[in-house]
């Protein structure tokens, strides 16, 4: 379950079986690059890694909104 405060980026995944298998090899280092950038202007708390998904959490509830509207096209 996310919390207000944290947001979900969808991994380019494919599904085989039971497994996940990340489409592009690149993606994840670009968002890890790209979230690096964001945390001057927005401070990020955590970023987990999980199967189908990013979470990222910020500080506070304000913040995740706040990359909501500027970012919020980039996470689907």
């Amino acid at each position: 379950m996310v919390r207000k405060n944290q947001i979900k980026i969808k991994k380019p995944v494919i599904k085989i079986g039971r497994d996940s298998i990340l489409m592009d090899q690149q993606w994840l280092e670009h968002t890890k690059q790209h979230l690096d950038e964001i945390h001057s202007q927005m401070p990020i708390k955590n970023v987990l890694d999980k199967k189908d998904h990013i979470i990222v959490e910020f500080l506070n509830e304000k913040t995740a909104t706040m990359f909501r509207l500027k970012y919020g096209h980039l996470t689907k």
